[in-house]
């Protein structure tokens, strides 16, 4: 019976925070798609092994993705983290 509760307890917290976690996804993807430019560079840096290049481009797309998450974080679901 304990099991039943913590799994309707579980439920009722998803379902909760379902709709905020659908606008954070959101969120982050309309704000990374300008960024998307940066991951198509890594990866023909990757194919031309330049691993200078590769570094560089991926501490890009971490900085953005990191900055994006804030913005979203901040505006989309306070609540949530």
């Amino acid at each position: 019976m304990a099991k039943l509760a913590y799994v309707l307890l579980f439920i009722l917290f998803v379902s909760i925070s379902c709709n905020e976690l659908i606008d954070l996804i959101r969120c982050i993807y309309q704000n990374m798609v300008p960024h998307v430019q940066l991951i198509f560079e890594m990866i023909d840096a990757i194919k031309a092994q330049d691993w200078i290049t590769v570094i560089a481009k991926a501490s890009k797309i971490y900085t953005e993705f990191k900055n994006v998450l804030a913005l979203c974080k901040a505006q989309k679901a306070p609540n949530l983290f």
